[in-house]
């Protein structure tokens, strides 16, 4: 099965996106009196920068494309999707347990950002390992 994935390039291009995004909402948090005016408008668009970023990074393909990358990048992407989902169902079980008159969930957006760097982190590092052998 042929997977059409975003050419090697895009992986540079969405790393300094991604770095440069991060950079700046770190940034942001000890100088807010810069951007105090669209201060939340700011945070926003860097925060959606960098979630394009790391889903960019993650769907583009490796310089050598293997059939064993390619079933480990399923493989992770799974795993990735099951660790999302026990977050999900854990964040719900502890807002219930330790309820105090309002529920505050985990955002779609750090759900996301968990997800693809779970995924990026041991696609990564189990990609390592089999170039290694």
């Amino acid at each position: 099965m042929q997977v059409k994935l975003l050419p090697t390039y895009y992986k540079n291009i969405a790393l300094i996106t991604g770095i440069l995004s991060l950079l700046i909402l770190i940034f942001n948090m000890f100088y807010q009196e810069l951007f105090e005016s669209n201060n939340l408008v700011f945070k926003w668009i860097f925060k959606n920068i960098f979630l394009i970023s790391l889903l960019v990074f993650s769907f583009t393909q490796e310089k050598i494309e293997t059939n064993e990358i390619s079933l480990l990048r399923f493989e992770r992407l799974k795993q990735a999707v099951i660790f999302g989902g026990v977050i999900l169902v854990f964040d719900s079980i502890s807002e219930l347990i330790f309820y105090h008159g309002h529920i505050d969930m985990k955002s779609g957006y750090e759900i996301m950002v968990m997800v693809l760097l779970f995924y990026l982190i041991t696609f990564h590092s189990y990609k390592t390992k089999l170039t290694s052998k």
